[in-house]
């Protein structure tokens, strides 16, 4: 018998993997995602949605949605601006009853890039544009953060494994990163170093042309446009004082309507700098509502 050459043995090790690779791929792409939950149910809600939430884990962790009428939330957690100038551009003409956008900008927003950070979206999988198939892919969240170690491997897998919370209350299972009341210096000014570290300033100017497009397209169609500045703890506030009056500076430069909440929470509602505890939710919520439903 003639005895197996190394190729061979090469072979007959790989196999096992590759058979185990296919079947946990096969098995992946069979889950649903945060994404694929909300598409789904907003084409379910496409002619009562009038009222359309765009925005990072400020707006996510921070509106109850479902406290608003008629509202629906697309927003999800490191979502750049980029993303949320795709999905008003498939949306707006896909919701009838569609009469108000509001978009989340909190201090970095404006110098992130389409490729931000800690945590990438299946986009390309569930809503962007050039998407026919509609069906999610969790394994492209996976090449895009467990292959390039964007995040580490053990949170992508179970990321994937173990999509968010569906649109009905994102503030299911939120496991904020510090209890309610416990907002200190130094946690501000770790959040501040963090943004500094990833922040762009060159992607500021695509990113208001961003803004000015999504503005123009609700107005042709007779939609109101608004940006909300989330709420922030008053340490984090105070830090960042100057960075809040420059954008507020920026967006009535460029006429650009937006309501700052970043005063309108106390410390003891949020879970770290930016980020409100369920209880801070709901005052939020509140005091979007009053603003967009007077």
């Amino acid at each position: 018998m003639k005895p197996i050459s190394w190729q061979g043995k090469l072979t007959l090790f790989m196999l096992p993997w590759l058979a185990g690779a296919a079947l946990l791929e096969a098995r992946l792409q069979r889950l649903g995602t945060s994404y694929s939950h909300k598409k789904e149910q907003l084409a379910v809600e496409s002619q009562t949605t009038q009222i359309l939430l765009l925005g990072d884990s400020q707006m996510e962790q921070g509106i109850m949605a479902h406290h608003i009428s008629n509202a629906f939330c697309l927003a999800f957690p490191s979502q750049p601006l980029y993303y949320d100038s795709l999905l008003l551009a498939y949306y707006i003409t896909r919701l009838a009853g569609l009469q108000q956008v509001v978009v989340s900008l909190g201090l970095h927003r404006l110098q992130e890039g389409p490729s931000v950070g800690n945590r990438q979206h299946l986009y390309h999988a569930n809503f962007s544009p050039d998407n026919t198939s509609g069906k999610p892919d969790p394994i492209a969240w996976l090449r895009t953060n467990f292959i390039s170690l964007q995040v580490p491997p053990r949170e992508a897998l179970t990321y994937a494994l173990h999509p968010g919370p569906l649109y009905q209350d994102s503030l299911a299972g939120y496991s904020p990163k510090g209890s309610c009341g416990t907002q200190t210096s130094e946690i501000a000014l770790a959040r501040v170093r963090e943004l500094a570290a990833y922040a762009d300033p060159a992607q500021r100017l695509p990113n208001l042309r961003r803004l000015q497009a999504m503005q123009q397209a609700c107005k042709q169609k007779g939609i109101g446009f608004r940006l909300i500045i989330p709420p922030m703890s008053g340490v984090y506030g105070r830090l960042c004082s100057k960075e809040i009056a420059a954008l507020e500076g920026l967006l009535s430069k460029q006429k650009i309507p937006f309501t700052s909440f970043a005063a309108s929470v106390p410390d003891s509602l949020f879970a770290d700098a930016d980020h409100l505890c369920p209880a801070g939710a709901k005052v939020y919520t509140t005091a979007l509502k009053a603003t967009l439903l007077p």
